[in-house]
């Protein structure tokens, strides 16, 4: 009797552990599908990957930068308003440095883009 009642714990932490990755994949899954907060009008978007592609110079080939860049506006979509991407824009366009949280999310963009390419 004591071994089925082993048994039975033992399958029901293996059903629970089951239970519980597959709702962390999909959980993960409904994550990376998610639609930004914020959502730029298009020429906003297109505006920033175009200029934002044309800084990678010819150390970084176009379609990383471009790569880089639409993963950048889609992380910037998800944090600031567009009033606030645009005092950023302004900033920066007057010299003041990049917040470092923006910084951050590019950063990421660059590790996402460096690992797709492994």
């Amino acid at each position: 009797m004591r071994m089925n009642s082993k048994r039975m714990q033992v399958r029901s932490l293996s059903s629970g552990l089951a239970c519980l990755a597959m709702v962390m994949v999909m959980a993960s899954q409904g994550r990376a599908q998610q639609k930004p907060a914020n959502v730029y009008p298009p020429e906003v978007v297109a505006g920033f990957i175009d200029v934002c592609s044309a800084e990678g110079g010819k150390e970084v080939p176009p379609e990383t930068m471009r790569q880089i860049c639409s993963c950048g506006i889609e992380e910037i979509q998800k944090e600031y308003t567009l009033p606030e991407f645009q005092k950023i824009d302004a900033d920066l366009g007057a010299g003041k440095p990049m917040p470092e949280a923006l910084t951050a999310m590019i950063q990421g963009c660059v590790y996402k883009a460096i690992e797709s390419e492994k």
